[in-house]
Formats: structure tokens, C-alpha cells, sequence
């Protein structure tokens, strides 16, 4: 065997580093289309970015739609940020008729990026407050997708109150049941 397995490692390691590297760089179609809807988002909204101080910490969220609308707020997955949702920030159906909300989750984006909240109830937490804040006593249709899921199923939970609604996609609601991809495994080194 050339190498042995140190060197087979080492390939497996350098590919799997070329592709994190080509599609961080927008090689692949779906990058490109993400990073269109945010730079599309960005370039028609420059005053569509906001941060709230919750208790010293701030939480960075892009919206659009006009403040008397009803609220609606989309929380995403992990790892992810407010740019997951462009493409419905930009849906002038949607915003002709509601004022739509995309926090960075606590720990992504411009919401202390790195400094990982790992709990759902206080990032249940600092998502009620951006409810408080923006909806001026209305309740917020909460849209969950992925880790999204379960941080909006806690914000219903703890502050029913604030909620109308709860839609969730593709939650992550039972690690125990989710089977590990191939990808996850060098991510977690």
C-alpha cells in the first residue's frame, strides 16, 4: 500500500477540505442562488437590518414588510443566519401583507457569531423578546425550519402569548431518530 492509512487519511481529509473550501466559495448552483437572494435582499433593503440589545447581548435580524402588517418571524437552523430566508424577505406577496422578521440566532451571523447558546429555552428567550419589540402587543406567526423547529416549539411553549401560529419544517425534534450523514462525521472533528 503507498502511503498506508496516514496518507489515504490525509486524502480523504484534503478532499473533503477542497470541497468545504469550493462550496463555501459559491462553487456549486444552490451556493450562488443563497447568496443571491441575501445580496438581492441587501442591495433593495439597506435599512432592512436591525440589532436588538436583549440583556446585553445583541440579536441581529433583517425584515421587511411595513410594521403594522402582522408579524411574522422565521427562525433557522443550524448553522445558518437571517440569509436562509431572503428569498421570502423578498416576496412582495408576503410583505404587502405581513412584516416578516429574520433573526441570526444567538451564536450566527451578526448575533455574537461563535458564542454558541446552547439552550433552547434562553434562545426561546431572546426570540420573545424581538416579538415583544417589533410586534407592539401582536402575536407572530413562528416559523420554524430545522433547529428552528424546536426553538420555536419552546417560544410557544413558554410565551403562548406571543404566538398565533407555529409552522415547522423539517424540524429537528428527536435527535435520537436522525440518522448521522456522511458529512457530519468529519464536521464534528
Amino acid at each position: 500500500m503507498l502511503g498506508g492509512k496516514n496518507s489515504i487519511l490525509r486524502r480523504v481529509g484534503g478532499a473533503f477540505l477542497l470541497g468545504l473550501a469550493l462550496f463555501q466559495a459559491g462553487c456549486f448552483p444552490f451556493a450562488r442562488k443563497l447568496r443571491g437572494d441575501s445580496d438581492a435582499f441587501i442591495k433593495a433593503h439597506p435599512d432592512g437590518f436591525h440589532t436588538l440589545d436583549v440583556d446585553g447581548h445583541p440579536l441581529h435580524y433583517a425584515a421587511a414588510g411595513l410594521t403594522s402588517s402582522p408579524l411574522v418571524l422565521l427562525i433557522h437552523g443550524s448553522p445558518g443566519s437571517w440569509d436562509a430566508w431572503a428569498g421570502l424577505l423578498m416576496d412582495p406577496g408576503l410583505t404587502s401583507s405581513a412584516r416578516v422578521l429574520a433573526p441570526d440566532r444567538p451564536g450566527f451571523g451578526g448575533s455574537e457569531p461563535g458564542l454558541a447558546l446552547p439552550s433552547l429555552q434562553a434562545q426561546a428567550a431572546r426570540l420573545a423578546a424581538l416579538i415583544r419589540a417589533e410586534g407592539h402587543g401582536r402575536k407572530a406567526v413562528v416559523l420554524g425550519h430545522s433547529l428552528g423547529g424546536p426553538i420555536a416549539v419552546r417560544l410557544a411553549m413558554d410565551d403562548p402569548d406571543l404566538v398565533s401560529a407555529l409552522i415547522l419544517v423539517a424540524p429537528s425534534v428527536d435527535p435520537d431518530q436522525e440518522k448521522e450523514k456522511w458529512y457530519q462525521v468529519p464536521a464534528s472533528w
